[in-house]
């Protein structure tokens, strides 16, 4: 059916597992909020929490995607923003908002 015809997705388009027919779940082991992420450090977008329109049309126009690589450059503690570059960017500033609901895995 469906599930082969798309060669059997274990996540869906913002990163949300999908079960397979037994009803297992893909774990995505070190996963977590870009908000946490320390500096200097090589991540991958791996799922975005929020999938709003408004959130997903705000991350369609920074450029990012599931599966873009950010490196880490400056957290600010005063609001708890974050500065990331990626290969086509580089000093994006990200507010919190938007940094909690980007989860990341380290590269």
């Amino acid at each position: 059916g469906l599930e082969r015809f798309m060669d059997h997705p274990r996540f869906a388009p913002h990163g949300d597992p999908i079960p397979d027919r037994n009803g297992n779940m893909a774990v995505v082991d070190g996963a977590l909020p870009l908000s946490k992420v320390e500096r200097n450090t090589l991540v991958h977008i791996i799922r975005v929490k929020d999938s709003s329109p408004e959130f997903l049309k705000l991350l369609d126009g920074l450029g990012l995607r599931i599966g873009t690589q950010l490196t880490v450059n400056r957290r600010f503690d005063f609001d708890n923003s974050v500065e990331v570059s990626s290969r086509l960017r580089q000093g994006l500033l990200l507010n919190e908002k938007v940094c909690a609901n980007l989860l990341v895995k380290a590269l």
